[in-house]
């Protein structure tokens, strides 16, 4: 399998490049995307690190974005993007700032639920990252004893969103995301293929013919969150609209929501080379 979709400790997984490295060496990967949340930080590192481990890595992003009109969340993934591409990372800034001010509220918002942490602690296991996520909170409370695992009821009560009529937890707080629209554009100018992420975890379908429009190159087809009859419409979509398929992980390491391992789910060496053919004629144009 190679897989598309991996994340790293420098935004919401536990592990960081090397470590993601040494396990896709052990099972035999040889190409996978690093596509950290909105950040292109540690790319240049980890292509560095994968020819050590004789593992290519392909550079990408997963930019949070939004659909306003059904007022739901879309997921960009950036594949073969430029880590220095300037426009890219001003793109993403918003969000990152957005983020890390969120996070501080959300910890004040914990403390205030009654639970004994400090942003010190969130801090102290985030350092690796470049801003601190849900996931690390959630680990401060888990080395406190107050829940047994990431993603357990604890998570739910404090962090669900409010999307999709969903009762809020205790702690959320919203943030101002970009379009999905124009999230692909930010993607497309930086030379990078846009896909669409896991379609199927925020039903994101109905966005599609719009994101098409300009300039979609793929829909993720292929993750552990979907049900077969996501899959299969994933598929379906695809199809219809000549789009590539593309498959991953979503690897989050300990702060994963799904048990998959690097490279366990992905796509083909043919699905690939349709895939990079696309960046091929990106790049000819």
């Amino acid at each position: 399998m190679i897989d598309l979709h991996c994340h790293t400790a420098v935004s919401d997984n536990s592990l960081t490049v090397t470590q993601i490295l040494e396990l896709a060496s052990l099972n035999c990967i040889t190409r996978i995307a690093i596509t950290d949340h909105d950040t292109t930080c540690g790319l240049e590192e980890a292509v560095r690190l994968g020819e050590q481990y004789d593992v290519t890595i392909i550079p990408g992003i997963e930019i949070s974005a939004f659909d306003y009109e059904r007022h739901r969340k879309v997921h960009i993934l950036g594949l073969w993007i430029d880590e220095n591409d300037k426009t890219l990372m001003d793109f993403c800034m918003p969000v990152i700032r957005q983020r890390q001010e969120a996070a501080m509220e959300m910890v004040e918002k914990v403390r205030e639920y009654g639970f004994a942490i400090t942003w010190e602690d969130v801090c102290r296991i985030a350092y690796r990252s470049t801003n601190v996520y849900k996931q690390h909170i959630m680990h401060a409370l888990l080395d406190k004893g107050y829940c047994h695992y990431i993603h357990d009821e604890v998570c739910k009560s404090l962090f669900n969103e409010s999307y999709n009529g969903k009762w809020p937890g205790y702690a959320f707080v919203p943030i101002e995301y970009p379009t999905a629209e124009d999230a692909v554009m930010a993607v497309k100018q930086s030379g990078g293929l846009a896909v669409l992420a896991h379609p199927g975890l925020y039903d994101n379908y109905a966005i599609i013919s719009r994101l098409v429009k300009k300039g979609l190159d793929g829909i993720e087809c292929i993750h552990p969150g979907n049900t077969p009859e996501q899959t299969k419409l994933a598929f379906m979509y695809a199809r219809h609209y000549k789009c590539a398929v593309t498959g991953g992980t979503d690897f989050h390491g300990f702060y994963g929501t799904y048990p998959c391992l690097p490279g366990e789910m992905g796509i083909t060496d043919e699905e690939y080379e349709k895939l990079y053919s696309r960046k091929i004629r990106t790049l000819c144009k």
